[in-house]
């Protein structure tokens, strides 16, 4: 398979490397429409002992606070139910659907809390993430007296900065042309082989049939006489008669 003849058979499928390239195309236009922006907000707080506690129990109120001890444990467990997201949701009037999140994890060796807050819009998002900290204190101020979750920054992160939906369409036209172009060369590569193929199936070209051979002359039946042929044949030969000899007896 050299170029040229790759050239050529381009040029006869050519329909094949456009349709290929304007599927890739629309596929990828089609999920860039469908897809939705996805804003995110880290809060991060502390779990602290209140100012209330006195120092006669602060050692034992710090030894509750280690990262995986029932108080922190507890915590994060309510900061990363959806109820307190539903109750944020309630205390800053907006609506929650199903692609707004929450999640909060630990770091370890310590009580410093993250929370995650996602979804679709930033101002509603923003509005969740002041109700989310506000449930989220008041929530450790009444089940634990001896403990504050302070709050100690929000931080909207900013958002991604990959290829636009235009790049990405760009992107599948190019990778869509290229598969046509593989699939044709394959074709070429692959047309001799399946060529070979029935002439194998086939076999052979039979041999012409031999001509026939004459028939032989049907042989002439001869009577043979007992004498050994007709007379005057050169077969024939005087049948043998018996002489009879005559004794005479003497007196």
């Amino acid at each position: 398979m050299d170029l040229v003849s790759l050239s050529s058979r381009l040029a006869r499928r050519w329909w094949l490397v456009l349709g290929l390239a304007a599927l890739a195309a629309v596929g990828a236009a089609t999920a860039g429409a469908t897809k939705t922006d996805e804003h995110v907000t880290t809060i991060q707080f502390v779990l602290r002992p209140d100012a209330s506690v006195t120092n006669d129990d602060l050692p034992g109120t710090l030894e509750a606070l280690k990262s995986d001890g029932t108080v922190v444990q507890t915590v994060i467990g309510v900061l990363d139910n959806r109820a307190i997201l539903r109750r944020a949701a309630g205390d800053a009037e907006v609506a929650l659907t199903p692609e707004y999140t929450a999640d909060a994890s630990v770091k370890p060796g310590s009580t410093l809390i993250q929370a995650t807050l996602t979804g679709p819009d930033r101002s509603v998002l923003a509005r969740l993430a002041t109700g989310y900290e506000r449930e989220a204190s008041l929530y450790v101020a009444s089940s634990y007296s001896a403990y504050v979750l302070e709050r100690l920054s929000t931080n909207p992160q900013p958002d991604g900065s990959g290829p636009g939906t235009a790049q990405i369409v760009i992107v599948a036209a190019l990778l869509g042309g290229a598969l046509g172009v593989v699939l044709v060369a394959a074709e070429l590569r692959l047309e001799p082989r399946f060529r070979r193929e029935p002439e194998a199936r086939r076999g052979p070209e039979p041999a012409s049939d031999p001509e026939p051979e004459p028939e032989p002359a049907p042989a002439t039946l001869v009577r043979r006489q007992p004498n050994g042929g007709p007379p005057g044949s050169p077969t024939w030969r005087q049948p043998w008669r018996p002489t009879s000899t005559r004794v005479e007896e003497e007196d």
